[in-house]
Protein backbone atom coordinates (compact mmCIF):
# COMPACT_ATOMS: atom_id res chain seq x y z
CA UNK A 1 0.00 0.00 0.00
CA UNK A 2 1.35 3.23 -0.73
CA UNK A 3 2.03 5.61 2.08
CA UNK A 4 2.00 9.69 1.25
CA UNK A 5 3.38 12.46 3.55
CA UNK A 6 2.45 15.14 6.20
CA UNK A 7 3.68 18.27 4.40
CA UNK A 8 3.86 21.52 5.78
CA UNK A 9 2.23 24.29 3.72
CA UNK A 10 5.53 26.75 3.07
CA UNK A 11 8.59 24.50 3.33
CA UNK A 12 6.94 21.44 2.69
CA UNK A 13 8.95 19.43 5.23
CA UNK A 14 8.99 15.53 5.57
CA UNK A 15 8.66 14.90 9.07
CA UNK A 16 5.11 13.06 10.31
CA UNK A 17 5.50 10.56 7.84
CA UNK A 18 2.50 7.96 8.18
CA UNK A 19 1.84 4.32 7.08
CA UNK A 20 -1.55 4.37 4.81
CA UNK A 21 -3.97 6.48 6.69
CA UNK A 22 -5.03 10.24 6.48
CA UNK A 23 -3.09 12.52 8.42
CA UNK A 24 -4.57 16.08 8.57
CA UNK A 25 -2.89 18.73 6.94
CA UNK A 26 -0.17 21.00 9.34
CA UNK A 27 -2.25 23.26 11.47
CA UNK A 28 0.03 26.32 11.67
CA UNK A 29 2.45 26.28 8.44
CA UNK A 30 6.42 27.02 9.86
CA UNK A 31 5.60 30.09 7.88
CA UNK A 32 2.36 31.51 7.27
CA UNK A 33 3.04 34.75 6.46
CA UNK A 34 5.88 34.19 3.74
CA UNK A 35 5.59 36.50 1.05
CA UNK A 36 7.44 35.45 -2.12
CA UNK A 37 10.11 37.87 -1.72
CA UNK A 38 13.73 37.95 -1.40
CA UNK A 39 13.56 40.10 2.09
CA UNK A 40 11.13 37.94 3.77
CA UNK A 41 11.10 40.74 6.54
CA UNK A 42 9.36 42.61 4.67
CA UNK A 43 5.54 43.02 4.37
CA UNK A 44 3.74 42.18 1.33
CA UNK A 45 3.65 44.74 -1.56
CA UNK A 46 0.47 47.14 -1.57
CA UNK A 47 -1.48 46.56 -4.98
CA UNK A 48 -0.74 49.19 -7.83
CA UNK A 49 -3.39 51.87 -8.18
CA UNK A 50 -4.70 50.39 -11.90
CA UNK A 51 -4.95 46.60 -10.36
CA UNK A 52 -8.17 45.96 -8.66
CA UNK A 53 -7.10 43.59 -6.19
CA UNK A 54 -10.61 42.25 -5.64
CA UNK A 55 -10.70 40.75 -9.26
CA UNK A 56 -6.95 39.66 -8.79
CA UNK A 57 -7.71 37.38 -5.79
CA UNK A 58 -10.95 36.22 -7.81
CA UNK A 59 -8.94 34.92 -10.56
CA UNK A 60 -6.64 33.42 -8.60
CA UNK A 61 -9.28 31.31 -6.77
CA UNK A 62 -11.20 30.38 -10.23
CA UNK A 63 -7.69 29.24 -11.64
CA UNK A 64 -7.46 26.83 -8.71
CA UNK A 65 -8.18 22.65 -9.48
CA UNK A 66 -11.65 22.30 -8.66
CA UNK A 67 -12.73 21.53 -4.97
CA UNK A 68 -14.55 18.67 -6.03
CA UNK A 69 -11.44 16.88 -8.59
CA UNK A 70 -10.50 14.42 -6.25
CA UNK A 71 -13.56 13.12 -5.19
CA UNK A 72 -12.80 9.95 -7.24
CA UNK A 73 -10.53 9.32 -4.88
CA UNK A 74 -12.39 9.87 -1.41
CA UNK A 75 -11.41 13.45 -1.07
CA UNK A 76 -14.88 15.50 -1.58
CA UNK A 77 -13.35 18.62 -0.78
CA UNK A 78 -9.70 20.04 0.17
CA UNK A 79 -8.43 19.68 3.34
CA UNK A 80 -7.27 23.69 2.84
CA UNK A 81 -8.95 26.18 0.67
CA UNK A 82 -7.59 29.46 1.18
CA UNK A 83 -5.80 32.92 0.86
CA UNK A 84 -2.34 33.62 1.85
CA UNK A 85 1.47 34.42 1.01
CA UNK A 86 3.77 31.41 0.00
CA UNK A 87 6.76 30.92 -1.87
CA UNK A 88 6.95 30.00 -5.78
CA UNK A 89 9.78 27.91 -4.63
CA UNK A 90 12.56 27.18 -1.66
CA UNK A 91 14.58 25.05 -4.15
CA UNK A 92 18.32 26.01 -3.46
CA UNK A 93 17.01 29.38 -1.31
CA UNK A 94 16.32 31.20 -5.07
CA UNK A 95 13.76 33.17 -5.55
CA UNK A 96 12.09 34.43 -9.29
CA UNK A 97 13.08 37.92 -10.33
CA UNK A 98 9.44 38.54 -10.49
CA UNK A 99 8.18 38.52 -6.86
CA UNK A 100 8.00 42.43 -6.56
CA UNK A 101 4.78 42.07 -9.12
CA UNK A 102 3.32 39.61 -6.66
CA UNK A 103 -0.05 40.34 -5.41
CA UNK A 104 -1.81 37.39 -3.48
CA UNK A 105 -1.88 33.51 -3.48
CA UNK A 106 -4.23 31.19 -3.44
CA UNK A 107 -3.87 27.26 -1.91
CA UNK A 108 -5.47 24.15 -2.29
CA UNK A 109 -5.09 20.77 -0.37
CA UNK A 110 -6.27 17.00 -0.30
CA UNK A 111 -5.19 14.72 1.11
CA UNK A 112 -5.90 11.05 2.42
CA UNK A 113 -4.43 7.85 2.22
CA UNK A 114 -4.57 7.41 -1.05
CA UNK A 115 -3.56 10.80 -2.25
CA UNK A 116 -1.57 14.12 -1.47
CA UNK A 117 -2.12 17.28 -3.97
CA UNK A 118 -1.14 20.74 -3.18
CA UNK A 119 -2.31 23.53 -5.69
CA UNK A 120 -0.87 26.85 -5.06
CA UNK A 121 -2.06 29.82 -7.55
CA UNK A 122 0.07 32.78 -7.84
CA UNK A 123 -1.11 35.88 -8.94
CA UNK A 124 0.95 39.15 -10.47
CA UNK A 125 0.20 42.53 -10.83
CA UNK A 126 2.04 42.17 -14.59
CA UNK A 127 2.19 39.59 -17.17
CA UNK A 128 4.91 37.98 -15.04
CA UNK A 129 4.26 34.67 -15.29
CA UNK A 130 6.39 33.04 -18.02
CA UNK A 131 9.54 34.98 -15.97
CA UNK A 132 8.50 32.98 -13.39
CA UNK A 133 9.00 29.67 -14.71
CA UNK A 134 11.64 30.54 -16.62
CA UNK A 135 13.40 31.34 -13.47
CA UNK A 136 12.27 28.65 -11.89
CA UNK A 137 13.82 26.22 -14.79
CA UNK A 138 17.28 28.27 -14.38
CA UNK A 139 17.43 27.41 -10.51
CA UNK A 140 16.97 24.21 -11.26
CA UNK A 141 19.80 24.18 -13.58
CA UNK A 142 22.31 24.67 -11.13
CA UNK A 143 20.55 23.15 -8.23
CA UNK A 144 21.82 19.36 -7.15
CA UNK A 145 20.83 19.33 -3.60
CA UNK A 146 19.18 21.43 -0.89
CA UNK A 147 18.45 21.85 2.96
CA UNK A 148 14.69 23.96 2.96
CA UNK A 149 15.85 25.76 5.91
CA UNK A 150 13.77 27.13 8.39
CA UNK A 151 14.52 24.25 10.97
CA UNK A 152 14.18 21.89 8.00
CA UNK A 153 17.78 19.92 7.59
CA UNK A 154 16.75 17.52 5.06
CA UNK A 155 18.92 17.31 2.27
CA UNK A 156 16.27 16.99 -0.81
CA UNK A 157 17.99 15.88 -4.11
CA UNK A 158 16.90 17.26 -7.27
CA UNK A 159 15.89 14.61 -9.72
CA UNK A 160 15.61 15.24 -13.55
CA UNK A 161 13.05 17.40 -15.44
CA UNK A 162 10.12 15.68 -16.47
CA UNK A 163 9.02 16.57 -20.26
CA UNK A 164 5.58 17.95 -20.46
CA UNK A 165 3.75 18.93 -23.82
CA UNK A 166 0.32 19.99 -25.03
CA UNK A 167 -1.09 22.37 -22.59
CA UNK A 168 -2.85 25.33 -22.87
CA UNK A 169 -0.62 27.53 -20.96
CA UNK A 170 2.49 29.33 -22.26
CA UNK A 171 5.29 27.82 -20.56
CA UNK A 172 5.16 24.94 -17.52
CA UNK A 173 8.47 23.05 -16.16
CA UNK A 174 8.34 19.99 -13.85
CA UNK A 175 10.54 17.65 -11.93
CA UNK A 176 10.77 15.44 -8.57
CA UNK A 177 13.11 15.69 -5.62
CA UNK A 178 14.40 12.99 -3.68
CA UNK A 179 13.75 14.23 0.26
CA UNK A 180 15.28 10.68 1.77
CA UNK A 181 12.46 9.94 3.13
CA UNK A 182 9.66 11.13 0.78
CA UNK A 183 9.09 12.21 -2.86
CA UNK A 184 8.05 15.27 -3.95
CA UNK A 185 7.07 16.37 -7.27
CA UNK A 186 6.43 20.26 -9.01
CA UNK A 187 5.20 21.33 -11.72
CA UNK A 188 5.16 25.11 -12.57
CA UNK A 189 2.24 26.35 -15.31
CA UNK A 190 1.99 29.73 -16.43
CA UNK A 191 -0.57 31.86 -18.50
CA UNK A 192 -0.64 35.98 -18.26
CA UNK A 193 -0.55 36.94 -15.03
CA UNK A 194 -0.87 33.70 -13.18
CA UNK A 195 1.62 30.93 -12.11
CA UNK A 196 -0.40 27.75 -11.13
CA UNK A 197 2.15 25.26 -8.81
CA UNK A 198 1.10 21.74 -8.53
CA UNK A 199 2.86 19.45 -5.45
CA UNK A 200 1.91 15.40 -5.32
CA UNK A 201 4.10 13.76 -2.62
CA UNK A 202 4.02 10.19 -1.38
CA UNK A 203 6.62 8.80 1.72
CA UNK A 204 9.48 7.14 0.81
CA UNK A 205 11.56 6.75 -2.72
CA UNK A 206 8.34 6.12 -4.65
CA UNK A 207 9.59 8.56 -7.71
CA UNK A 208 8.04 7.22 -10.48
CA UNK A 209 4.46 7.15 -8.49
CA UNK A 210 4.66 10.37 -7.82
CA UNK A 211 5.37 11.39 -10.52
CA UNK A 212 2.64 9.62 -12.03
CA UNK A 213 0.71 11.04 -9.56
CA UNK A 214 1.54 14.76 -10.50
CA UNK A 215 1.10 13.94 -14.39
CA UNK A 216 -2.52 12.79 -14.01
CA UNK A 217 -3.01 16.06 -11.52
CA UNK A 218 -1.10 18.56 -14.50
CA UNK A 219 -3.67 18.57 -17.29
CA UNK A 220 -6.47 18.98 -14.66
CA UNK A 221 -4.37 22.35 -13.05
CA UNK A 222 -3.62 23.58 -16.70
CA UNK A 223 -7.60 23.49 -17.53
CA UNK A 224 -8.45 25.55 -14.56
CA UNK A 225 -5.85 27.98 -15.64
CA UNK A 226 -6.39 28.69 -18.43
CA UNK A 227 -10.29 29.36 -18.05
CA UNK A 228 -9.48 31.71 -15.09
Amino acid sequence: MRRFVQLGLVLLTTSGLTACQHRSPVATPHSPTVAPSAASTSAAPSPSPEIDLATLKSRAQRAAIPVDAFKGKGVTAPNEDKYGQWAVTVMCGKQPSTNPDWRTSYLRLWSNSRIYVQNFVHAYATDSATRTVADVRSAHATCQQYQPGDGDTTTRKVLAPIPLANLPVEDSFAYCEDAGGATLCFAFLARGNLVSVVVTATSGTAVAATRGDLLAVIPIAANALATA
